[in-house]
């Protein structure tokens, strides 16, 4: 006779395990076009362990500078942003796309080149660069961030790159991804920064 433990855990008989769970109805929501119907609010465990494959819409637009994202999107894309700054500047910033409501995976990579004399990373945050999302209100918060070390000293060199995934689940439109650009501070400076951002749009 098999035992009972066996039989729980790929035998015949076994039954998925329902857990209640509110939150599966409020993501629905913000896919967009839910309709709630009954179990929507449980979370099904299967009996059986099986990998997962995250597949997320193809790539529909490539943007760059000459051709920058208008609107809000709601489709996977590609952003690739340049800038070269050389001489006495202030920090700049530049709106690479808005993100509409829902699940995004966003494969990112940044480098960063810079010489001579820049302003040092103050409170302020004007010394530095990198890519940031600003949520809807205007609160920001750094994705990848390079701060200015050189305090004004010529001479100095600095080169960097970075790249990681983030996986966000956004409840509103108009997530902004911005590339900021650190101050300058003397006539010998020269920064070179590159953003490409691999939006994937999940759900």
């Amino acid at each position: 006779m098999p035992r009972a433990d066996l039989v729980r855990a790929g035998g015949a008989g076994v039954r998925p395990v329902r857990l209640p769970n509110p939150r599966l109805v409020r993501l629905g929501s913000v896919a967009g076009g839910a309709i709630v119907e009954a179990g929507d609010g449980e979370l099904v465990v299967p009996p059986y362990i099986q990998p997962t494959l995250e597949l997320s819409s193809p790539v529909n637009k490539i943007y760059t500078a000459t051709a920058p994202a208008v609107g809000v999107q709601s489709d996977s894309f590609f952003s690739d942003y340049r800038t070269f700054v050389a001489g006495v500047a202030a920090q700049q910033a530049v709106d690479l796309a808005l993100l509409s409501k829902g699940a995004w995976a966003l494969e990112l990579f940044l480098s960063l080149q810079l010489s001579g004399s820049t302003a040092q990373n103050l409170a302020d945050g004007t010394g530095q660069s990198g890519l940031f999302l600003l949520d809807p209100d205007g609160n920001i918060s750094g994705l990848i961030v390079f701060n200015n070390m050189l305090a004004g000293v010529a001479g100095q060199m600095f080169w960097g790159d970075m790249e990681r995934t983030v996986h966000l689940v956004l409840q509103r439109d108009s997530f902004k991804l911005t590339q900021y650009v650190g101050a300058t501070a003397g006539a010998d400076a020269r920064l070179a920064i590159q953003t490409s951002i691999n939006a994937r749009r999940v759900l």
